[in-house]
Formats: C-alpha cells, sequence, structure tokens
C-alpha cells in the first residue's frame, strides 16, 4: 500500500510489537516512518523516499529489525535514538541528503547493505557500537563511516568500501 504527502506517513508510539510489511511512502513532511517509545517493531519489503527529514525514524525502542527496505532521498535514510538492539538486513540506504544511517545511543548490526551516494556519510555513531558486515559503503560525500573519534565502536568485517585497499583515511590508509 502507499502513503504519499502527510507529515508522518506511519507512526507508531507505545506499541509493544508491531510489523509493517510490503509499504511504499513518498513525500512525507517530516518522517516516512517513526516509531518512539516501543518494543519490538519489525519492517520489511517498504520503500522510503522523499521524506522532509527521515525516512525510518526510531526513538526509544527495544528492538527493530529491518530487511529488504530501501531509504532512498530523504534528509536522513534510517535515524536511530536510543534504539537498544537493531538488525538491519538486505537494505539500500542511498543519496539521503546527509547521512544514511546516523545512531545516537544505539547499537546493533547492519548485514549486507548498500551505504551509497549519501550527502555526508553513510554511517554516522554518536556513542553507539554496531558491527557492519558484508555491507557496501561507497560513494558518500564525507566518511563511510564517521564515528566521530571513538575507534572502539566500529567493526566492519568484510565490508567493500569501493577500493580493495579498504576504507580511505588519509594517514592510515590513503
Amino acid at each position: 500500500s502507499g502513503v504519499n504527502n502527510t507529515v508522518n506517513g506511519i507512526t507508531l508510539n507505545s506499541m509493544e510489537n508491531a510489523q509493517i510489511h510490503n509499504c511504499e511512502l513518498s513525500g512525507s513532511g517530516v518522517k516516512g516512518i517513526r516509531v518512539t517509545y516501543s518494543g519490538e517493531i519489525i519492517l520489511s519489503k517498504c520503500m522510503v523516499y522523499n521524506s522532509g527529514s527521515y525516512g525510518i525514524h526510531l526513538d526509544h525502542t527495544n528492538k527493530a529489525t529491518i530487511y529488504d527496505t530501501s531509504t532512498v532521498d530523504n534528509l536522513y535514510g534510517l535515524y536511530a535514538y536510543y534504539l537498544n538492539n537493531l538488525y538491519l538486513s538486505n537494505s539500500t540506504l542511498s543519496n539521503n541528503s546527509v547521512d544514511g544511517i546516523y545512531s545516537d545511543v544505539s547499537n546493533g548490526q547492519i548485514v549486507q547493505c548498500m551505504i551509497k551516494g549519501n550527502g555526508d556519510d553513510g554511517v554516522e555513531y554518536v556513542k553507539s557500537v554496531f558491527n557492519l558486515t558484508r555491507c557496501n559503503i561507497i560513494g558518500n560525500m564525507d566518511y563511510g563511516v564517521d564515528n566521530n573519534g571513538d575507534p572502539s565502536n566500529v567493526n566492519g568485517a568484510y565490508c567493500w568500501w569501493g577500493d580493495t585497499s579498504g576504507p580511505y583515511h588519509s594517514i592510515a590508509n590513503p
């Protein structure tokens, strides 16, 4: 089903368990999908694009499983704030004006995702811990992954960074 031109395309607040499958959201004024103060959320096979701010916004939520989903041409593709456990897989976060994924005080796993062509960072972490595995993190304007100076919170095993030498770093991997 499709949702177009609303303030928030889908909003879930204080839900113990919820599932969203096979959706298309475009032109939401602020957030395509907004989940706050909730338990376990499963989101699959959705396309969220051209939202005013966030494609997917997860705030104070215990667990989110997202797979086979795309967030394209938003300000932020996925914004996680106080998210206890994210499992994101087989998804595309591309051409968002700022970050593909922005995470603040959250943790989880990102597996086999395409994170490309975002206007700032592919993934930006603040006080967060994530494992990235088998992702393509390419063509983002600033950093593929910006850990805000904390080297202990990034694991990018088996990711493709657009070059056989790995992710670009002006000193460690020029």
